[in-house]
């Protein structure tokens, strides 16, 4: 983390992203795992996170492989 001199306000380098990626992997590794995108869905919305299902859809191709 990064901490601006100018502006005070910290940030951290790499892709910006809404959720931590923690959280995407767990919702990637779930669909993978045979749930459905609206069980997931409902599963991350317990753990506190309002997630489309399509951002899901999404996660899951990009961490395929992981």
């Amino acid at each position: 983390m990064f901490l601006c001199n100018k502006c005070k306000r910290k940030f951290t380098p790499g892709p910006k992203t809404r959720f931590p990626e923690k959280e995407i992997r767990r919702a990637a590794k779930l669909h993978r795992q045979g749930y459905s995108l609206s069980e997931v869905q409902q599963k991350m919305k317990l753990r506190g996170y309002k997630i489309s299902r399509w951002s899901i859809s999404l996660w899951n191709k990009k961490y395929r492989r992981l």
